[in-house]
Parts: C-alpha cells; structure tokens; sequence
C-alpha cells in the first residue's frame, strides 16, 4: 500500500468515528500539509467515500441523515448487548418481524447463532432488512422472507407503498423495531417518513411488540412518530431512563428490559392500542 493510500485510510478510520473531518484536524493526527489533506479530501470524494464541505469532509448521508456504515461502528458493545437480550424473548416456532438498523442487526447475529446451536428451531422471519437477511439467509432450519419496495441504500432497507402492501399477509407473534428517539409526549420516533407508517403497520400486525435502543435515545424525539408508549409491550436497552420517565413507562405498561436482566413475560400481548 502507497503512502497515499495509507494517509486515506486513516483518514477514513477518523470520519467513520466522528462522522466529520476539518481540515485541520486532519492536519494534526497525520502531520501533514493542508495542501496533502485536501487532496486526500478530494481523493475520498472521487471515490464515493465521502462530500466535501467547508473547510472538511463528511461521510456520505441520506436525507434524513443516516448512514448505517457510521451508526454500525457506534456504541458497539451496547447494541451487541442490548441485541443478545433481545434473541432471549424469542422462542422456537415464532413468527418474528426484525426492523432494519444496526441495533437490530446485532440481534439478527445473535439469533443466527442460536439457529445453528439449535437452540431455536422453526423460525419464521420477517424483514425489510438486507443486513438481517445477509446475516440470516443461510442458516438452515428457519425461513427468511424479505419485504420488497424501494430501496435504501443509506439504511439497507425497503420501505413505502409496495413494502406495505407486501407486509398485508403477515401476522407475527412478536415483532422488533428500532427507534431513532423516544418521549412519554412523541412516544417513538424515526427521521424517516417511510419507515414510520412501516413500523406503525407492524406493531399493529403484532402480538408482541418491542423496541431495541440505548439509552441515548431516551428523552430525544426524532422527526415523526411512529408509535404511542402504550402500543408497545417493551423497551430492551442498556440503562434505566430518568427514574421520572421509568416511572410513567411503568404506568403505562411498557417494561423495561435491561440487557442482562430478566426478560418479560413475552407471551403477553398487553400493547394497549389506543
């Protein structure tokens, strides 16, 4: 590997961690000139690797802003965890609905190895999800059926009309979301317009329905809603919230399943549709 080549990927090993890159801080962590690092800029951007900006660089975004290649690499121990205890409410037999993001994916990982340890057997799993499906697909013992439509490239995954209209011939005993933000006020919340009415359908499709997150994601609302607290059985997370919001959760029927603690009583449907 040249010397370009290695300063690019350091330079990309920087922007996969912060997401942004100035020019200067560039500058600093490889000791090199501004002249060298807006070429090396320039060099990532001809090949798709990331936009250039005033004054740095960015990793390439969607419009809603998410990129699964930046938010697989964070808080990786978290959503390994938060993934592991989310397969414990999974029993042989299910029929189960996996959201995309890289939360569930790591729940899709978990579950695979409990597929080939035959631990769980006869799973019917649903997915608008390449990621889950490349985890899941060739794992023998369960079926893996993937929602069509438009595609995402930014999140790997399908949604709208034609998702929908796939989803209409499904009912699942549990199903698994992710969320970009959670309030008692906004109740669970994406920066995509399409994945909302999708995640909405599902819970709605669902006898059991849980929310994958950390705890990050407590007290933030993203762009739409998708579902009240009471439509939703469990929280799985890797922190309490506030002991405030614990509280109105716990009123509201929503349990709160910490990785490494006791599962809920998944058989329940108790989602309280309003």
């Amino acid at each position: 590997m040249g010397k370009t080549e290695k300063r690019a990927e350091c330079v990309m090993r920087l922007l996969e961690a912060k997401g942004r890159l100035s020019v200067s801080e560039a500058v600093e962590a490889l000791e090199i000139s501004e002249a060298t690092v807006r070429r090396l800029f320039a060099l990532l951007e001809q090949e798709g690797k990331g936009v250039r900006s005033y004054g740095g660089i960015q990793l390439p975004q969607g419009l809603d802003g998410y990129s699964f290649d930046r938010y697989e690499k964070m808080q990786e121990t978290e959503k390994r965890c938060i993934g592991v205890r989310a397969a414990d409410l999974v029993e042989s037999g299910d029929s189960v609905y996996l959201d995309c993001g890289t939360t569930i994916l790591r729940m899709a990982e978990e579950l695979k190895r409990r597929i080939a340890t035959g631990a769980l057997t006869s799973l019917n799993i649903v997915t608008n999800s390449i990621a889950n499906v490349n985890v899941l697909a060739h794992v023998p013992g369960s079926r893996v059926i993937l929602l069509g439509g438009e595609y995402n490239h930014e999140r790997r995954d399908f949604s709208g009309f034609i998702t929908e209209h796939c989803l209409e011939i499904f009912h699942f005993k549990r199903c698994f979301l992710g969320s970009e933000g959670f309030t008692v006020e906004a109740g669970f919340s994406t920066n995509h317009l399409g994945l909302s009415s999708l995640c909405g359908k599902v819970i709605e499709k669902s006898d059991f329905a849980a929310v994958l997150m950390d705890k990050s994601k407590f007290g933030k609302a993203a762009l739409v809603s998708y579902a009240k607290p009471a439509d939703v059985s469990a929280i799985v997370t890797d922190a309490l919230p506030e002991e405030a919001l614990a509280e109105e959760l716990a009123r509201l029927g929503v349990e709160i399943v910490l990785a490494g603690g006791k599962a809920p009583d998944s058989q329940s449907e108790g989602k309280g549709f309003a």
